[in-house]
């Protein structure tokens, strides 16, 4: 019976000697599926699988990078939180994992508020964008010619408290800064091909640490059709960068909408069409309007913007370097023209920059003075584009004026137009406060 058990004893520190020599020598494997982690000044928490073949711990080694859970075994998710950053330096923390002789580090980084990367449109839905950070608006982004016309620059004005704008803007192809209200203009030196440019605390920088992509959005104007519109700023204007093609008032009062000509030549209520009564010409084009439609006083313009008055046609002309004479605006016709097949007919000295962003296309207009039978006709589709100005000062509220842009240099500036005639409409964004 001794015999039997000491026997017995042997074999159980036998076995057991062998099982913890199996056990001491396990081969450890430990690892994660990331190696670094990036938070923002308020991310939320992050998740990381952990690879092990035995029990491991997870201690971070700063107070504001917090893990859970601090250990486990085998295969599991640990989380990694980060308190919100209120400092201003970019902030550094590792979390340690370690399973026995095993150990295995996550770099974490965590950004500070305020840091913005803003990556520059190609500026084909709209030439002003909105630059936010959830639903603030922080910046303004615009592709805008320059006093004189010279050329057209990428600008970002940063707002002020309040979302007042700046006095002046960066320029982001050159680091120079450009007046918000567009009397001044000072290029910078450098030669910035970039695609993004960053806000530092609100200052302009060309790189960041730890930048939050800030959302870039296009600016557009909605009519009552739901109808949106391209915009661009010109100096401290902004004016429509498509014609009109709405079909009711602001009110929501439909437009009367003719097709007979002959019709219209007598019409005296307010009327729009499609040049030919085609509506395929309606996205291209816009709609024509007769000149009962703007001096009716029943807002065609939608809310917040109105049809501009001769006169401030001939300020942003002005602006974009054009000469005036007595009915006529000179040299700046193809600063206002689309780049566009869609003309026809193009002045070899003169060809489209459209560095206004205006992007006029010719879609000609119904003549008063030309007929086709008993019909007024549709003209300079393909060669020019003609559009109602409301009056100057001084003038009487039913004197309206045409402007008439075409392929050459020159543009029309004709005063009291036969309001039976029908134009495009551009509308002007109201004077900001």
């Amino acid at each position: 019976m001794s015999k039997l058990m000491s026997f017995a004893t042997i074999l159980l520190l036998l076995f057991g000697t062998i099982g913890c020599s199996d056990d001491n020598d396990l081969e450890v494997i430990l690892g994660a599926d990331k190696t670094e982690l990036a938070f923002s000044a308020t991310d939320e928490p992050q998740t990381v699988n952990v690879s092990c073949n035995t029990d491991w711990t997870a201690k971070s080694d700063k107070n504001w990078c917090k893990v859970s859970p601090s250990g486990g075994n085998g295969e599991g998710t640990l989380t990694i939180e980060a308190e919100p950053n209120q400092g201003t330096e970019v902030r550094q923390a590792v979390v340690i994992l370690v399973a026995r002789n095993k150990t295995f580090e996550i770099k974490v980084k965590q950004g500070t508020g305020g840091v913005y990367e803003i990556k520059i449109p190609d500026f084909s839905e709209s030439f002003v964008y909105n630059i936010k950070d959830g639903d603030t608006r922080i910046a303004e982004l615009c592709r805008e010619a320059v006093p004189g016309g010279a050329e057209a620059v990428i600008t970002l004005y940063v707002l002020e408290e309040g979302g007042k704008y700046p006095v002046s803007g960066y320029v982001v192809n050159n680091g120079g800064a450009i007046k918000y209200d567009g009397s001044g203009y000072t290029p910078g030196t450098a030669t910035n091909e970039t695609e993004s440019v960053f806000l530092v605390k609100g200052e302009v920088k060309t790189s960041a640490e730890m930048a939050v992509a800030a959302t870039v959005e296009p600016e557009l104007l909605k009519d009552v059709d739901e109808n949106t519109y391209k915009i661009t700023k010109i100096g401290g204007e902004y004016w429509m960068a498509e014609n009109l093609k709405v079909s009711a008032y602001r009110d929501e009062m439909p437009v009367d909408y003719v097709t007979d000509t002959e019709t219209l030549e007598t019409y005296t209520k307010g009327a729009y069409c499609w040049y030919d009564n085609e509506e395929a010409n309606k996205d291209i084009y816009g709609a024509l309007y007769n000149g009962y439609a703007i001096t009716n006083g029943r807002n065609l313009a939608p809310k917040g913007w109105h049809i501009p008055t001769a006169d401030e046609w001939n300020d942003m002309q002005t602006y974009l370097g054009a000469t005036l004479e007595t009915g006529y605006v000179y040299d700046v016709a193809a600063k206002l023209r689309a780049i566009s097949d869609l003309w026809t007919e193009t002045d070899p000295q003169n060809p489209s920059t459209n560095v206004s962003g205006l992007s006029i296309l010719p879609g000609g207009y119904l003549k008063s003075d030309w007929r086709q039978g008993d019909k007024l006709v549709f003209d300079l589709k393909g060669t020019g584009g003609c559009f109602w100005a409301k009056p100057r000062v001084g003038d009487f509220e039913t004197d309206l004026w045409r402007q008439m842009i075409d392929a050459y240099p020159t543009i029309g500036d004709a005063y009291v137009w036969p309001i039976t005639e029908a134009y495009s409409v551009r509308c002007k964004k109201d004077v900001q406060e």
